[in-house]
């Protein structure tokens, strides 16, 4: 007698494992077919700007401005002349470099656009803002679906031309 009572509680357990098994099983499918086509950490605006603000910032930590933009000759001589760099000669020689970092950076299915350019003071207290490329820092054209715009102001003081003030605009985005 002992025996069936025994078998009904092996039965139990067999059964409780099946639903276990079936309930994992309707999980995984069901996640499989709902999964985000984007990383979950990017899908939002408010994410594309803070990604943009916080690689702007370590760029700006890391000293890149100074060394890349700041460096090169045809930015000292547009800074020293008051102006936007000369474009007759080409691109200055910092932008392919900048295109590159951007490009290592960010993270891969989001394309960007960049402006760099530097206010310069006028007499009567007013600011003119000067260009520091000839064409906007992108691969290419670039049409988004999904982007956020960012403005960063960054100071550099020293060196042969005095204090400067950069502005970077990024634009970061999905491409469609």
């Amino acid at each position: 007698m002992r025996e069936p009572a025994c078998r009904y509680g092996q039965v139990r357990v067999v059964a409780a494992i099946i639903a276990i098994v079936v309930v994992i099983a309707a999980y995984m499918l069901a996640s499989g077919l709902t999964r985000p086509i984007r990383s979950l950490y990017y899908r939002e605006t408010a994410d594309l700007r803070r990604l943009a603000y916080n690689v702007l910032d370590n760029m700006a930590s890391a000293g890149v401005f100074e060394e890349l933009i700041l460096n090169d000759p045809k930015v000292l001589e547009a800074i020293s002349a008051h102006e936007s760099v000369n474009c007759s000669e080409g691109e200055p020689g910092w932008v392919d470099k900048f295109r590159a970092l951007l490009l290592t950076v960010l993270p891969s299915g989001l394309v960007f656009t960049a402006r760099v350019g530097y206010y310069h003071p006028l007499p009567n207290g007013s600011l003119v803002y000067c260009k520091l490329h000839c064409k906007p820092i992108t691969l290419g054209e670039v049409r988004f679906v999904e982007a956020e715009s960012v403005t960063y102001t960054y100071t550099v003081s020293g060196g042969s031309y005095g204090v400067v003030i950069l502005r970077v605009d990024l634009v970061v985005g999905y491409e469609g």
